[in-house]
């Protein structure tokens, strides 16, 4: 996999031009990865990490689109001290809540 901050054809609406281009494999699986910029990024309370919001998706060669939906991706510690769930206080809660929102609103072209 190689990335590319050469212009690729076929983004999506969201699309915010991060792309990572897949050819290396077997013709079906040939594929661009996009990325839209981040929705969200804050850093919450009693952690170093930022927590991120943003939609990510891919698009097959083959015009496969139905094989892997685009999805909104929540990245950093959402559950400090502790490897996965997310375990916030309301101001963080809160924030993520929007974010998402926000994210689903993008995703279905309202916003």
């Amino acid at each position: 996999m190689t990335a590319s901050p050469v212009e690729v054809t076929g983004c999506p609406t969201w699309c915010g031009g991060q792309h990572v281009i897949d050819r290396d494999r077997h013709p079906d699986d040939a594929c661009v990865w996009h990325s839209s910029p981040d929705i969200d990024r804050w850093l919450p309370a009693d952690t170093e990490d930022p927590i991120v919001v943003r939609i990510s998706g891919t698009r097959f060669d083959t015009g496969d689109a139905e094989r892997w939906p685009d999805t909104i991706e929540v990245l950093g510690q959402t559950n400090p001290g502790f490897d996965d769930g997310v375990d916030l206080g309301v101001a963080d809660a809160r924030r993520l809540g929007r974010a998402l929102l926000l994210a689903c609103e993008l995703l279905e072209g309202q916003a």
